[in-house]
């Protein structure tokens, strides 16, 4: 299925005389195509934990093949060669990667990591060592004018 040779509707909004008449196509238009014929915009690059998975799984096999090509000068020159075709493979660089448009790339956006604050959480007590005071004696104010207990500078009726 070719969407580039099939008729389309035109919008409301461009019609003026045709309401409703299907167009054909005059011109060949290219970047219409029937979803799912080219699978090429579904192959995108690996989030953080697939490359993990991913990882760990070469590495597993790479030391198999490793230890395996080791046993014999054969195996090791038949593995050589494999990296080495595949590397070369893999160096050319596609149009893909070197257009970047960075306002279209999807950001993930994860929770803050949650931190301890300064100090003692709220709601919790002290704890007090054994050589404090148990008897918490009730502090009064003092005024600065006459030494009295009860009251302070402001309110002090002694002048």
């Amino acid at each position: 299925l070719d969407g580039s040779n099939e008729p389309f509707f035109t919008a409301d909004k461009f019609c003026k005389e045709n309401d409703g008449i299907i167009q054909e196509s005059p011109v060949h238009i290219d970047y219409l195509c029937a979803y799912g014929q080219d699978k090429d915009f579904l192959e995108e690059g690996l989030n953080t934990y697939q490359q993990r998975l991913v990882y760990g799984e070469l590495h597993g096999m790479y030391k198999k093949a490793l230890h395996k090509a080791l046993q014999n000068k054969s195996s090791s020159q038949q593995l050589i060669d494999l990296l080495k075709e595949f590397t070369e493979e893999t160096d050319e660089p596609s149009e893909d990667e070197n257009f970047s448009d960075k306002e279209n790339q999807e950001h993930v956006l994860h929770n803050p990591k949650k931190r301890r604050g300064k100090g003692r959480p709220l709601g919790t007590k002290r704890f007090k060592s054994s050589q404090e005071t148990k008897n918490k004696e009730k502090h009064q104010r003092r005024c600065k004018k006459c030494g009295n207990v009860g009251h302070y500078q402001k309110n002090c009726n002694n002048v």
